[in-house]
């Protein structure tokens, strides 16, 4: 305590070999008095320390903002971002910097932070990832991907499980043992049924429950209603 207090006489006199030949007395007055003065001490050194993180943090994030415009700005590459590259670039500053970073760095609070400073900027989903885009590259980014422009001939088939194609084949025409083939209408009421099962109210569908014919339905709604 003397050393924090930074105190030269007390620890001098605390420091001496046997302070009951000194007749050394105890003072509760004083000892609290002591205490308090740690306390503030400690209080003041924690505020200074708090602050200057708070910088460090304002610091990192505003270089995280600046990468963020820079590659924004670049032709060649488009702007598409996993928040958990961004995530790790702000905790390696961060790092630079001084500041401590035992604790993880909350990703959630992060992503809101660059969307708010980016209003064109989306958050999307992506199984367990997060990925930023901004709304202008994603037209380009869809360009760039390379599509056959067609399904394969066992595409819907393969896309739900046999037993549903029975049960609604079973529900339609009844039972046929020499049935060896599904009729279109089959396989779309078998996909529609797949496609809207879920467990629970959700927002959005699983990846693994789009089959063929939603899909192929969702990019006809894109291709007609999308803007020029």
């Amino acid at each position: 305590m003397c050393s924090k207090l930074n105190d030269t006489l007390l620890l001098a006199k605390s420091s001496a070999d046997d302070l009951i030949a000194q007749e050394a007395k105890y003072h509760s007055k004083y000892i609290v008095s002591l205490y308090n003065r740690s306390s503030r001490i400690e209080i003041k050194n924690y505020i200074v320390e708090s602050k200057k993180e708070r910088q460090i943090h304002g610091i990192a994030f505003s270089e995280l903002v600046s990468y963020i415009n820079e590659t924004r700005s670049c032709d060649e590459t488009i702007s598409v971002y996993k928040l958990l590259d961004l995530c790790k670039l702000y905790t390696e500053r961060i790092t630079c910097l001084g500041a401590d970073v035992s604790f993880r760095v909350n990703s959630s609070r992060l992503k809101d932070r660059i969307v708010s400073n980016f209003p064109d900027l989306d958050a999307y989903k992506q199984g367990r990832e997060n990925i930023l885009a901004f709304k202008d590259d994603i037209g380009p980014a869809l360009k760039r991907v390379e599509s056959k422009g067609t399904f394969s001939k066992e595409c819907q088939e393969a896309s739900v499980p046999q037993s549903l194609l029975s049960l609604v084949s079973m529900i339609q025409f009844g039972l046929n043992i020499q049935n060896r083939s599904y009729f279109q209408s089959t396989l779309t009421i078998a996909q529609l049924l797949m496609y809207s099962c879920t467990k629970k109210l959700s927002n959005c569908h699983m990846k693994d429950h789009e089959p063929p014919d939603c899909a192929y339905l969702g990019i006809m709604i894109h291709c007609t209603t999308r803007k020029t």
